[in-house]
Formats: structure tokens, C-alpha cells, sequence
């Protein structure tokens, strides 16, 4: 198993993409914790934890990170896969609060979880400051580009 003793944190996991991520981090051996806002349909791997959080809010950030890091000591993985498309309509016809939830869950919520790096995701070391680099921090967005 390629993740066996990996600690993997996945963002918008109720289904879709981040539903089938989460399936496949975890039979390839990780140690899951799923998140969304909505509870996922039936037949989520149990060995997923499941956990429910608005990616917007960062008090809901701290709690969960502070709980896999209570449990497992460290995430290795982050799939910020947390996001909505929105409205279709042309941009001068989109209301200002529906704008507003989409950028507070596509760009804020991306941005949380780095804003909480030190103790959680480098051990009290300054990010930059690590002696050896292990891997890599990707950002998807749902519409496919970087």
C-alpha cells in the first residue's frame, strides 16, 4: 500500500471528486479524515473519518486540525478539494452575495488551512526552513486549472 502510516486531510469530500479521492487515499492504506459541510451518502469507506467543515470558517479549521493532530500527530496530505462553480449567469447579472460565497469557499477557504502551518504542518519550524523537502503542495480549483 503506497500511503500505509500516511495522515491525509480532504476538503469537499461528501462525493464527487473529493468522495472518490477519499476512497482511494484510503485503500491504498492512509489514514483518512474526511470533510464537508454536508453529510456524505451512504457507503463512505468506514475506515474514513468523517468530519463536517466550512472551509470558510477558520475556527472550524483550527478544530479539525487540531483533532488529526491530536490523533495521528502530523498531516502528510492536503486535498483542498472544497469548492463551488456558482452562478452561470453573466458576471454583471451575478448578486454581490452569491460572488461573495464563491470566492469566500474557492480562494478564503484555500487559504486557511496554510495560515495554520507552524505547529500542525512543520512540526514549529518556519515554513521555507525545512531541512529536507518530501513532497509536494498542489492546488486544484473546480474548474481545473492551477
Amino acid at each position: 500500500m503506497r500511503l500505509d502510516g500516511k495522515v491525509v486531510l480532504i476538503t469537499g469530500a461528501a462525493r464527487g471528486i473529493g468522495r472518490e479521492a477519499a476512497l482511494m487515499f484510503a485503500g491504498e492504506g492512509g489514514q483518512v479524515t474526511a470533510t464537508d459541510v454536508t453529510w456524505p451518502s451512504p457507503g463512505l469507506d468506514p475506515r474514513i473519518d468523517f468530519v463536517t467543515l466550512d472551509v470558510t470558517n477558520e475556527e472550524e479549521w483550527k478544530d479539525v486540525v487540531a483533532g488529526i493532530v491530536d490523533s495521528h500527530g502530523r498531516i502528510d496530505v492536503l486535498v483542498n478539494n472544497a469548492g463551488i462553480a456558482g452562478s452561470y449567469d453573466a458576471l454583471d447579472e451575478v448578486e454581490m452575495n452569491a460572488w461573495d460565497e464563491v470566492m469566500a469557499i474557492n480562494l478564503r477557504g484555500r487559504h486557511a488551512l496554510p495560515r495554520l502551518r507552524r505547529v500542525e504542518l512543520h512540526g514549529g519550524r518556519r515554513p521555507g526552513h525545512r531541512r529536507r523537502a518530501r513532497g509536494a503542495v498542489r492546488s486544484w480549483s473546480p474548474g481545473g486549472s492551477r
